[in-house]
């Protein structure tokens, strides 16, 4: 009987594998909005060396038939369970999800390193740099976490930064920490199915920064906020699909001035691709599954934006948080550019020695900064 059992295993895994091999090869997921691994070529150094074991082995997870449905049933079982964490997520009953970041996750060395780092840069180009440190969901909205829930410690990694860094308005050589605190405004700032946060969030990050600049700041109808999708299940919904998660809407402020923009380069490998809009929107996406990527066209190594009407220069150092925040920013410059270290393959020390801009802005979600593993390009 034990042996029936085996071979029954054995026959199922083998038609399952069979099935994977002889199934179109898919090459991107719209669930995950990731590229996925298509079956390796062999070869001799690749077995050798095992690259083409561990290819082979992402190949089959990728290529699994009716993939995206089973992990559909996976997570329906879980939660049937009453479990919350899933995937590298937590996800509440009344459908919405709460990135999983922990102290262990985060490196303090890496920290502390990337202030220096700051530091350096604003010391050698003689500038004023402004660092601001996205809240997480968790430090702003605690009550969006399940309870008990491990989270990492924002607040004491915001107080290592206001220790080394100033509170007052940066001057040349200097760097600043922007003051900004969510937990004084009604509005949830976060999307539901994303790690993102939303309009709501991105608005009052850009008025915090006005406000320590020194300049009013704006009621936000002011911006013209128009709808334009109520089906958007973002990045957490992907790790952790679930038929009662919550849609988020997608928010785009309309009344902004004039611009021309130039991208530089992409997150889909195509570094050296150059392209020109007159729009800070690229609305293809709105038909996709990853619509926040309507904000800019998604992350570029440069994204350079010139406001006829503005006056001054500002370069922006940043991650994805960036592109539903710089909306509210172009109306007050003549020109922004937006570096991500990611996939900017230039000098950023010749950018700005040939760009000269008036300020650096480091503008990052805070678990996003901590980890940044690319800082030490300021400085080169």
């Amino acid at each position: 009987m034990k042996k029936s059992y085996t071979i029954l295993a054995f026959m199922a895994c083998s038609a399952v594998s069979l099935s994977s091999i002889l199934s179109p090869v898919s090459t991107y997921s719209q669930m995950e909005n990731r590229f996925l691994t298509t079956w390796p070529a062999p070869s001799l150094k690749g077995i050798l060396s095992g690259t083409f074991q561990k290819d082979l082995e992402k190949a089959l997870s990728d290529q699994f038939p009716l993939r995206d449905s089973c992990v559909r049933l996976s997570v329906e079982g879980s939660l049937a369970l009453g479990r919350q964490d899933i995937s590298g997520v937590y996800v509440k009953r009344d459908g919405s999800y709460v990135e999983k970041v922990l102290d262990s996750a985060l490196s303090r060395e890496r920290y502390r390193l990337n202030l220096r780092l700051l530091s350096k840069m604003a010391e050698d180009e003689k500038l004023p740099v402004d660092l601001f440190l996205v809240p997480s969901v968790g430090e702003s909205e605690p009550e969006r976490l399940p309870s008990q829930a491990p989270y990492f410690d924002a607040g004491g990694c915001r107080k290592m930064a206001e220790k080394q860094c100033l509170t007052r308005r940066s001057k040349a050589g200097e760097v600043s920490l922007i003051p900004v605190d969510f937990k004084n405004c009604r509005k949830e700032h976060y999307f539901y199915t994303d790690h993102h946060y939303n309009n709501r969030g991105a608005y009052e990050c850009a008025m915090a920064y006005r406000s320590y600049l020194g300049k009013a700041r704006r009621p936000y109808t002011s911006y013209g906020p128009k709808v334009v999708s109520e089906e958007f299940r973002g990045t957490l919904y992907s790790k952790a699909p679930w038929h009662g998660a919550k849609y988020d809407r997608i928010v785009l402020p309309q009344l902004l001035p004039q611009v021309s923009v130039l991208f530089e380069g992409g997150h889909d490998g195509h570094l050296s691709q150059t392209r020109t809009a007159d729009s800070l929107y690229d609305f293809r996406y709105l038909g996709e599954k990853d619509k926040y990527s309507t904000y800019l066209g998604g992350n570029h190594g440069l994204v350079r934006i010139r406001n006829k009407k503005g006056k001054g220069k500002l370069l922006v150092i940043k991650d994805s948080f960036a592109n539903s925040f710089v909306p509210y920013l172009v109306g007050d410059y003549g020109q922004v550019d937006l570096i991500d270290l990611r996939y900017y393959t230039g000098s950023v020390k010749s950018f700005l020695a040939k760009e000269k801009p008036d300020r650096v802005l480091v503008y990052y979600e805070m678990s996003d900064f901590i980890k940044e593993e690319k800082m030490s390009a300021l400085i080169r």
